[in-house]
């Protein structure tokens, strides 16, 4: 259906009561019910009042109201100002007789504590307040690249990778577009049908864990996170004021990102640096806004066959799962209590809860990698086993969208491929570096030559289970600018080059810890040390990885086809709820949430005709 656009006239109707919501189309106005507006809409009332919205005409009435470019989130059920849930109206316009409840604090507040059953798809590695002075992961200004430095690395690490699970590495130039917005993108292939992946993908790959291992500053930090977020006041349900501070404001001036060259931490020495406002903002004569990098990616060559390396669906492909918005607006999850990143409290509220000046940001999003996926869990893809359980815990078929009343859903809000990576295929790529410092190589090898277990995440729908890479160092071949001398000046290659691996790493280790002295534990006692291994290796109490679930009783269910974990969102404001994104080196998960107090009846209607509650089943680990 083609969508229209209408302007969003809100209209205030006195003190705690909630405003009339019109929508003007031309000259005409409507009144849409409230069900026909996206929860989106509704959370941002007073922003979006007066601007365009989008729209689709059913019977010439505006129908699905949301925001524009955004897609149609079903609202909430409305809550009245005694907290109970305010009556719907029935077909002939009265109100349904209810049972008395019982006022909604003291039943929230009487809910026992739930038992985690699942793990979320992100968690935080810690970037505590950076010691800049220290010579070694401290800020510097970039070395030259004119000459090879007497006592820096020079040369090439010829690196494999191979994929744990599938990756997807779609060939965005020829994605084809239905009407309804829906996306679907072929795998992006070389001219030998064999997998192409950029090698600034493994770029930013690397640059991503190097920044969280030497603790250096952000790369980027979107100018959005300038603006304060807001919060819906739990006594005035549908207005919304600014939480005191911005994520900028709370993340520590020696993370954000380098605004002079005398301020690159280690990963923007290594991996290069651009000033974020170089091509708007005003510069002093002579000013540097850059500097390039001091290693570089050679082209990554699939080194399996195509048969061991691409797996192809046939056309309309395979109905990927939604993918949530990131939601930064939940401090209970991004908020951290102090500026060194730990989790915050359970049983907070919102606003305790939210940006406020004297606490900290999470830190650097990561995507622990899954380890406890059943045996099977990526075999058959196109066929829909979202309801079906397999192990114990159960898991479920994650990564495709569920049949709804035995329908395909393709639409806007998820996207569909006709291939991805096989779990198993092989890569070679080579590194070539220039001028590395000892420290810098160390933390490079260290990345490297993480221990068997360890993956690395790679490519889209990291939440959903895909792009576990295993990476490993099939050679080594760097010398010093002493080194490179002597072979020089005897005119042949007499002597192999010194393996600088094990004084590398020491000497990375050694930093880490002189820089940010650990209470216990050594090196891996580090907080952000500790933390990327536990993301690297994976939870290790075998709960599935998903979005969060809000469900009729409470208890786990499979996937939905409508996604909807903005209702998990919902239900975790009540008193008794409340939970805090937990340390991931700690994590003992997240509970399902009940959609309404008490649970029980009302859900929705299961899509595969499993049993209702889904602990077990009979899937092989």
């Amino acid at each position: 259906m083609a969508l229209e656009r209408g302007e969003l006239v809100v209209r205030e109707t006195g003190k705690g009561k909630s405003p009339r919501i019109h929508i003007r189309i031309g000259a005409a106005m409507f009144n849409p019910a409230r069900g026909e507006i996206s929860q989106t809409v509704l959370d941002r009332l007073a922003e979006l009042a007066g601007k365009e919205v989008e729209l689709e005409r059913v019977g010439g009435q505006p129908k699905r109201i949301r925001e524009v470019g955004g897609s149609f989130v079903p609202p909430q059920r409305e809550i009245s100002e005694g907290g109970q849930d305010r009556p719907q109206s029935g077909r002939g316009g009265g109100s349904q007789p209810r049972r008395p409840q019982e006022p909604q604090e003291r039943r929230e507040r009487d809910m026992p504590r739930r038992q985690p059953d699942f793990h979320n798809p992100y968690n935080f590695v810690p970037a505590p307040p950076r010691n800049t002075s220290d010579a070694d992961l401290g800020d510097q200004r970039p070395v030259d690249h004119d000459a090879f430095l007497m006592d820096r690395y020079s040369g090439s690490i010829r690196v494999h990778m191979t994929a744990k699970t599938p990756l997807l590495v779609p060939d965005t130039e020829r994605a084809q577009e239905r009407a309804n917005g829906h996306k679907t993108f072929p795998l992006r292939v070389d001219a030998d049908g064999k997998p192409l992946i950029p090698a600034s993908s493994v770029r930013g790959m690397l640059r991503s864990a190097y920044e969280a291992v030497t603790n250096s500053r952000f790369g980027r930090f979107s100018e959005s996170h300038k603006q304060r977020l807001k919060y819906r006041q739990s006594q005035r349900p549908f207005s919304k004021v600014d939480y005191p501070a911005s994520a900028w404001d709370l993340l520590h001036d020696s993370l954000r990102p380098a605004a002079a060259i005398d301020q690159l931490s280690p990963a923007d020495r290594v991996f290069g640096w651009v000033k974020v406002d170089a091509d708007t903002g005003s510069r002093s004569r002579g000013e540097r806004v850059a500097a390039r990098g001091l290693l570089r990616v050679g082209p990554v060559r699939c080194e399996s066959s195509t048969a061991d390396a691409v797996e192809r669906f046939a056309a309309p492909g395979l109905p990927l799962a939604i993918l949530s918005a990131p939601k930064p607006q939940q401090g209970r999850f991004y908020v951290a209590r102090s500026p060194n990143g730990e989790a915050q409290s359970e049983d907070l509220s919102k606003q305790d809860a939210g940006y406020t000046l004297g606490m900290g940001l999470r830190g650097r999003k990561v995507y622990p990698h899954q380890t406890s996926l059943p045996d099977g869990h990526w075999d058959d893809p196109t066929a829909d086993r979202t309801q079906q359980p397999h192990g114990t815990p159960a898991h479920h078929q994650e990564y495709r969208r569920p049949l709804k009343n035995g329908q395909e859903q393709r639409d806007d809000q998820n996207r569909s491929i006709l291939g991805w990576v096989k779990r198993g295929a092989k890569f070679g790529f080579d590194l070539q570096v220039q001028n590395l410092s000892t420290v810098e190589l160390g933390a490079l090898l260290w990345l490297l030559g993480l221990q068997e277990g360890c993956f690395f995440r790679f490519g889209g729908g990291k939440p959903l289970g895909f792009g576990s890479v295993r990476l490993e160092v099939v050679s080594l071949e760097v010398r010093t600018g002493t080194d490179l001398r002597a072979r020089y000046d005897a005119w042949h290659d007499a002597t192999p080059p010194n393996d600088p691996r094990t004084d590398a790493l020491n000497a990375f280790r050694d930093a880490v810890v002189r820089a940010y002295p650990p209470a216990a534990g050594g090196f891996e006692g580090v907080a952000f040390i500790r933390t990327f291994l536990t993301a690297c290796r994976g939870h290790g109490d075998n709960l599935p990885i998903h979005y969060p679930r809000a469900t009729a009783d409470g208890q786990p269910d499979p996937p939905s086809p409508d996604g909807e974990s903005f209702k998990w969102f919902v239900a975790n404001e009540r008193d008794g709820a409340r939970h805090a994104l937990r340390d991931l080196a700690s994590d003992t998960g997240l509970p399902t949430l009940p959609e309404r107090i008490g649970g029980g009846g009302g859900g929705r209607p299961r899509q595969g005709g499993g049993p209702h509650r889904n602990r077990g089943g009979g899937g092989r680990r």
